[in-house]
């Protein structure tokens, strides 16, 4: 499913395939296609896989409230202690040039909130592929060590081409990211954590470039 998604649910081929007119709001389309594409390569595919293959409840992929008070715990004060380092973050002119991904989607009050609550389906799906599917569901066979090292490698690949300190971030974030999924028993407190920390990465970057400004 991630060789699917690198090139049929990429920006650039929905912009050669799809959509080649070129109109002024095909550069956030792009991005929803984007989001839209993860949500169903990443969640929807191996969540049916797994449901009619395997013939298991997806609350064993993490599909599941879990011990959310714990998740709470953890996932509110990590958006507030990252929150500075985003700030700092995005000063850096690689992190600029990459974000926000839709520049037009920041023009008007509404359709950043919409783009932004389109994001969550990018985010609900990265996390339940690798911390739910992976981390989750293959620590019985593999360990949680184990399934953690399975997860951590897809899931910073993917980050090639991102600004550096994304990826190296990548490579710090997923074995935390797969404890927690571990200690609570659910990916949705690393969607709700990595969907903030994606939305706050956007807004700042939209503030330095000048694109909230109505």
């Amino acid at each position: 499913m991630p060789v699917v998604y690198v090139y049929q649910g990429s920006p650039a081929f929905y912009l050669a395939h799809v959509d080649p007119t070129g109109s002024s709001l095909s550069e956030m389309y792009a991005q929803l296609w984007r989001f839209t594409s993860v949500l169903v390569l990443f969640f929807a595919v191996p969540a049916l896989a797994y449901r009619l293959g395997a013939r298991r409840p997806l609350c064993e992929l993490g599909l599941r409230l879990g011990d959310w008070k714990a998740g709470l715990r953890i996932v509110a004060p990590a958006v507030l202690l990252l929150a500075p380092l985003l700030w700092l973050s995005s000063a850096d002119p690689a992190f600029l040039r990459e974000y926000p991904l839709s520049r037009v989607a920041a023009a008007t009050a509404g359709r950043l909130v919409g783009y932004e609550l389109a994001y969550g389906a990018y985010y609900f799906g990265w996390e339940f592929l690798f911390r739910g599917a992976l981390q989750l569901g293959l620590r019985r066979r593999f360990g949680a060590v184990g399934a953690c090292m399975i997860q951590l490698g897809p899931s910073v690949l993917l980050h090639i081409g991102k600004p550096v300190g994304e990826t190296w971030g990548a490579v710090v974030a997923a074995p935390l990211f797969g404890a927690l999924a571990i200690r609570t028993g659910s990916f949705l407190p690393l969607f709700l954590l990595h969907w903030a920390i994606g939305v706050l990465n956007d807004l700042m970057c939209a503030l330095r470039q000048g694109l909230i400004a109505w």
